[in-house]
């Protein structure tokens, strides 16, 4: 077999824009030696979705030798029970790093700008090695007026069902996510999403399973209100579409077949 057979690069959202924004000099530096070494000539590239696809060849040619083939997930057993939904009662939880790709700031400012009156938890589960960061979200966080906002820092895979059992929604407003595990699994659980549209799970109100929302303030706000004055017949019909939506997605038969063929001549 080549060397194009042997090895197989996956960026997992490495070369998204928002990803690439951050330590950017360092990075830019990287790509071009890289391209001008001609590193990764001899490899097969793995895109996830044809907009990764697209931005492995901005950075490396058009003759990239690449495949598409979407991550699996894993596959989650069984639903949660529905948490129990009262009008003005809110709680989300949130789990990805404490980084600025992730939109920990954009979600806490999100909130802030809805001006939500009620019972508000937001739980921030996740790794906390940008201090500086986590500052900036805990001192706008302090400037919510009735909502209890924590940051319990990183979360292990085991005890995730646990985190998210009381939970509402997932809540992730992502500068971009080339797939989003934590995302499948809320689905999974029967959380709906409230998450960016920069991420491979759109049309999420047509499967009544959360919603993809444009980067920004006023489009996140009106769902916030409307998830908070929701009630529970309303809450129970979403929590059971995302659970039936999320499973189809982690069982496609069609995603396992792309990924073996990841590894064919």
């Amino acid at each position: 077999l080549g060397m194009q057979n042997r090895i197989i690069l996956a960026p997992r959202g490495m070369l998204k824009p928002a990803a690439l924004s951050i330590k950017s000099r360092k990075k830019k530096i990287f790509l071009f030696v890289s391209r001008y070494l001609g590193w990764f000539s001899g490899i097969r590239w793995h895109a996830t979705n044809e907009e990764e696809a697209q931005e492995i060849r901005s950075h490396y040619g058009s003759n990239a030798h690449l495949r598409i083939a979407p991550n699996l997930a894993t596959v989650i057993s069984e639903p949660l029970p529905p948490a129990q939904k009262e009008q003005g009662q809110l709680v989300l939880v949130s789990i990805a790093r404490i980084s600025p790709e992730k939109g920990i700031l954009e979600a806490l400012e999100f909130l802030q700008h809805a001006q939500l009156k009620g019972n508000i938890r937001c739980t921030f589960f996740g790794t906390q090695q940008n201090t500086e960061y986590l500052q900036r979200c805990k001192e706008v966080a302090a400037h919510i007026p009735g909502a209890d906002i924590r940051f319990p820092g990183e979360i292990s895979p085991e005890n995730i069902a646990t985190a998210l059992k009381d939970a509402h929604f997932f809540y992730l407003p992502t500068l971009g996510e080339n797939f989003g595990h934590a995302i499948a699994e809320a689905l999974q659980y029967g959380k709906p999403v409230i998450i960016s549209d920069r991420t491979p799970w759109r049309n999420l109100v047509a499967a009544g399973a959360g919603w993809d929302l444009p980067l920004h303030a006023p489009s996140f706000a009106p769902v916030l209100s409307n998830c908070l004055a929701m009630d529970h017949a309303t809450y129970l019909r979403l929590s059971t579409s995302a659970a039936v939506f999320g499973k189809s997605q982690a069982q496609d038969p069609a995603t396992v077949d792309l990924n073996y063929h990841l590894f064919e001549k």
